[in-house]
């Protein structure tokens, strides 16, 4: 096993040493590559010098955004190294000029990006390296402090997304600008339901983030509006058998009144019906009055056509369950999918043995199951009513909490304080709360030390301390100092 040991320059942190480890490790005949970020060195050890490629594998170093300074086991090397990387270089600059000069007339463009997962002046070093012998690419400068990318590029020959992609495979990230989107979602009635939009959702390219709340009945959405539509995502709950709905908070507030008064409307129906073909099919049996009409020993026909009569309105009233549960049934089956499968076995088995009876099978009177299917319906449309109403209470107790936030927040910006809404504040801003006011939104002491009333959150009537680095809650009251969060 033989050895060889090459000097590197460029190197800073862990990640510089897992890149070129990965070259070093991934090179054809190298059994193994480790970097030593003291020494800055990478050492090697191979079989033989006929089966490894040294020359590729200081290209590809190089290529990384890392220097060779020597090889300490054969200066020839060395000498060999400075020229492929004299030449590199003086390649690089030709190109670069030769793209000037072919583009003098051509359309700039020049955004500044975010960038994540930078830890070092090396990381800089190689963004810049590997961007700026892209065609296209004008100037490029990467901030380390502010984590930032300016560049400028003709937009006919790279477009932004290429750029994008070129720095996320070197391991860092872009982050995008997404939309931030709530709407209200009909048609929710369990977990599943739940757990099926989000699925469905978060395999769609351009979805950041799918959160689905069942008790609120709302879905908020962060996407990137460059790749997926809001119109696209609706189409896509709409396909699972859900509604998606975009509307203002006093229409929303419209909306949910008149679908919990059409709901309580359908229940009476259930209940009238459903209690009537309970009393006829079960009636005889507790020893109630049945009419000889209806009477299943005297006139079977129609005691089973009495009942499919007053099991159809039952039908048409639940019907919500039987388009929903259908339409998901081989995608994410829920509980809809349960009710519809057993409440339609049951009327079409009796729908049967109707058929039956009129063929003169008068024995299929004892086994119909009309009322099965009604007083599953029923009883179900009474939970799901219940469930709304608490429902419903619970979203207005969460809404009168939001109201106790300020409306107003005092902003400091350039040494100024400035007035804004408290919907206009935004992650990183600064903001100043007053003894005695109310602490707008959540966030963290960065100045200043005060006793924050929290009882309006936990219960409890004593104000606790607060100082540099400690959270606080939004709506919870600042009794006795001045702080920014």
């Amino acid at each position: 096993m033989k050895t060889k040991i090459i000097k590197l320059s460029g190197l800073g942190c862990g990640k510089c040493k897992a890149k070129v480890e990965g070259i070093a490790n991934s090179t054809d005949g190298i059994s193994k590559g480790v970097v030593d970020l003291e020494a800055s060195t990478l050492t090697i050890n191979f079989e033989s010098e006929i089966l490894v490629d040294l020359e590729r594998l200081k290209k590809e170093i190089i290529k990384a955004g890392y220097g060779i300074v020597e090889s300490i086991k054969s200066e020839k090397e060395n000498k060999k190294e400075d020229k492929e990387k004299n030449t590199i270089e003086e390649k690089s600059i030709e190109t670069k000029t030769s793209n000037v000069k072919e583009n003098k007339k051509v359309t700039i463009k020049e955004v500044t990006l975010p960038i994540e997962g930078m830890t070092c002046q090396s990381c800089v070093r190689s963004i810049e390296i590997n961007l700026e012998k892209e065609k296209g690419i004008e100037e490029v400068v990467v901030n380390l402090t502010t984590e930032k990318m300016r560049v400028k590029f003709d937009k006919e020959e790279i477009s932004l997304s290429e750029i994008r992609k070129i720095v996320e495979s070197l391991g860092y990230k872009i982050p995008r600008e997404l939309e931030d989107v709530t709407l209200p979602i009909e048609g929710m009635t369990c977990q599943s339901c739940v757990r099926s939009i989000e699925i469905n959702l978060e395999k769609e390219k351009g979805v950041e983030e799918v959160v689905v709340n069942l008790t609120t009945e709302k879905m908020r959405v962060k996407f990137d509006k460059k790749v997926i539509k809001l119109s696209q995502i609706r189409k896509i709950v709409e396909s699972l058998g859900y509604k998606a709905v975009k509307v203002d908070k006093a229409a929303n507030d419209d909306r949910k009144k008149k679908e919990l008064s059409k709901k309580w409307n359908e229940l009476l129906g259930s209940l009238f019906f459903g209690g009537i073909i309970l009393y006829i099919a079960m009636g005889s049996m507790l020893g109630a009055p049945i009419p000889r009409i209806l009477d299943p020993n005297i006139n079977p026909l129609n005691f089973a056509v009495f009942q499919l009569i007053f099991t159809i309105p039952v039908i048409y009233l639940n019907k919500r369950f039987y388009i929903i549960g259908f339409k998901v049934l081989f995608k994410n089956p829920n509980m809809d999918s349960l009710i519809a499968i057993g409440t339609g076995a049951a009327v079409l088995y009796s729908i049967y043995g109707t058929v039956e009876i009129s063929l003169g099978n008068t024995m299929m009177a004892h086994h119909l199951y009309y009322e099965s299917a009604v007083v599953i319906l029923a009883l179900i449309s009474l939970g799901k009513y219940m469930e709304d109403v608490s429902k419903g209470k619970t979203s207005e107790a969460i809404k009168k909490l939001g109201n106790l936030r300020p409306k107003m927040a005092n902003l400091v910006k350039d040494g100024k304080i400035v007035t804004i809404d408290v919907d206009e504040v935004e992650v990183g801003d600064i903001i100043l709360v007053k003894p005695g006011e109310k602490i707008p939104v959540d966030g963290k002491i960065i100045e200043g030390s005060t006793s924050v009333d929290e009882s309006m959150l936990t219960g409890e009537s004593m104000p606790i301390k607060k100082s540099i680095g400690d959270r606080v809650v939004g709506a919870s009251i600042n009794k006795n100092g001045s702080i920014h969060i």
